[in-house]
């Protein structure tokens, strides 16, 4: 097998080769998408709230379970608090990693206390005002 001669790089070029992709290997398994990490309460929790309503929507008690802190009254309740459609979040007051959020709603004003853990928001409970 002969070996083909390298080129010498330009007198001007870097010394630097990029390689080239390889086209045999498989595309990489396209993962879904991070849940943006916040560190704004009412961001966090909104955003929390619309996947919690997403949820219930489907039925879905495994997304759920992922949702709400272990424990959650919210898991366990025949008719689960949801969330009213002309809500706007106001942080009340901050608990250590717990935080106090009024649900304000001309229809059904609330409250809930959702928690900031390294893995992102939960929602510990919620009730109607």
């Amino acid at each position: 097998m002969q070996e083909e001669p390298i080129p010498a790089p330009a007198a001007d070029a870097p010394d630097v080769q990029t390689p080239e992709p390889d086209a045999s290997a498989a595309p990489a398994a396209a993962e879904p998408a991070a849940p943006t990490m916040t560190d704004d309460p009412i961001e966090g929790a909104a955003t929390l709230l619309a996947e919690r309503e997403a949820c219930l929507d489907a039925d879905d008690a495994a997304c759920l379970v992922g949702l709400h802190e272990p424990g959650s009254p919210q898991l366990t309740a025949a008719a689960p608090w949801r969330m009213p459609a002309d809500a706007r979040l106001e942080l009340v007051q901050r608990l250590g990693d717990a935080w106090l959020l009024r649900v304000v709603s001309n229809d059904e004003p609330a409250s809930v206390l959702v928690m900031s853990t390294e893995a992102g928001w939960t929602l510990r409970d919620a009730w109607v005002d």
